[in-house]
């Protein structure tokens, strides 16, 4: 089976997709992916053939803008009419027999229908966070203009975009979402986290845990800029004056020269999240949805510093559980030090943790979970063209 994967860069979304790629490429299926040159190097050690684009919009996540600014770019991403004809091109070449296609790219969504190819949507966050409100941030226009590029009828609602794939895939957990039964697009499948596939960040050398047995915390604050300067800044002063070792990490958009470290506090630009997270007692996350769903499958308590984008509706679904806690991103350090000292010492509140991690991996792997129900997928569009 050739499945083609349709993705841009953000951060956090690119975790799933290579994790979907290098899975169905482990059972056999030829897969490519078309995204940004920058991803290239990420796809092809996941054993994804890349396909840059060639007229699609580009963002880069680490440039250093406002969030309005940012917002504005994603617009060419999402609606722009190069994306659709790459994707017509691609598909036109390549022949794949399915794709799987990120939630935000409309334009990529309308040239799949219009080539009357089966599609999934990849959803990398919480359902409950997008669903309800497309409707409430005017997007219908521009999604009925780039539908109608590729000579489709508008849609008489955001919501009815869900109903175009044949099926729709989120990587959560249904239990972390707040999306009421009544919401639930009759397609979608909760699959699970899907995490980058083992060996990323194989040649970085990775702290030590401290010889006395101190816990450990770990600070990330998202791999995009989110002008999250100030807030590292108080998080470090917080964990130094804590008895542990924290270890912060300020992603590609931020020069951790430019973040003083402390005398136990270590200053890094990335540090594997799969090698550390099974050692750390605590972490403090901005609530995007990757980094959270990795403290969640290791069972780690988090405080969430939401900054933008999903990370609030993220952040509170964790606190609503009683996983982790919430403050705002411009907490002071004697705040942020006593909600570490909370997430340490509150045993109730590490017990759940630990007991939603095992909830969430009975469940089995996303990513397994997700090539079970594309295979089915095809199997069924197989049939359907048989009886036809």
């Amino acid at each position: 089976m050739k499945i083609l994967l349709v993705t841009w860069d953000c951060g956090g979304n690119i975790p799933p997709f290579l994790g979907l790629g290098s899975e169905l490429a482990r059972r056999g299926h030829r897969v490519s992916c078309l995204g940004p040159s920058r991803l290239r190097k990420r796809l092809t050690r996941a054993e994804v053939e890349f396909i840059a684009y060639e007229h699609g919009a580009t963002f880069d996540p680490t440039a250093r803008q406002s969030l309005t600014d940012s917002q504005r770019a994603y617009s060419d991403v999402f609606f722009g009419d190069g994306m659709a004809a790459d994707v017509h091109a691609v598909c036109a070449r390549e022949k794949p027999d399915f794709l799987v296609i990120d939630f935000c790219m409309v334009s990529a969504m309308a040239a799949a229908e219009r080539s009357g190819l089966p599609f999934a949507i990849l959803v990398h966050t919480l359902p409950g966070c997008i669903f309800p409100i497309w409707d409430t941030r005017g997007y219908l226009p521009h999604i009925n203009t780039a539908r109608a590029r590729c000579g489709l009828a508008p849609l008489a609602e955001s919501q009815d975009l869900w109903t175009r794939g044949d099926r729709i895939l989120a990587v959560t957990a249904r239990e972390l979402d707040g999306l009421g039964s009544g919401h639930l697009p009759e397609k979608l499948h909760y699959v699970g986290p899907i995490f980058e596939p083992d060996g990323a960040g194989a040649n970085i050398r990775i702290p030590n845990p401290p010889a006395d047995g101190r816990p450990e915390v770990l600070a990330s604050f998202s791999t995009t800029f989110m002008e999250q300067e100030q807030s590292l800044g108080q998080v470090i002063a917080a964990l130094s004056g804590l008895e542990l070792q924290g270890w912060v990490t300020t992603g590609p958009a931020i020069d951790p020269s430019m973040v003083p470290g402390h005398a136990n506090v270590g200053v890094f630009q990335y540090l594997p999240h799969a090698i550390l997270f099974p050692r750390i007692a605590a972490a403090i996350l901005h609530g995007g949805h990757s980094s959270v769903a990795k403290a969640l499958w290791f069972g780690v308590p988090m405080l969430c510093m939401p900054h933008g984008r999903d990370q609030m509706y993220v952040s509170e679904r964790v606190e609503k559980l009683g996983l982790g806690l919430v403050l705002p991103k411009d907490a002071e350090a004697r705040e942020i030090a006593a909600a570490v000292s909370e997430l340490l010492n509150d045993g109730a509140l590490r017990e759940r943790c630990r007991q939603f991690a095992r909830e969430l991996r009975a469940s089995g792997s996303g990513a397994n979970n997700a090539v079970d129900i594309l295979e089915e997928a095809v199997r069924f569009r197989s049939r359907q063209r048989q009886l036809a």
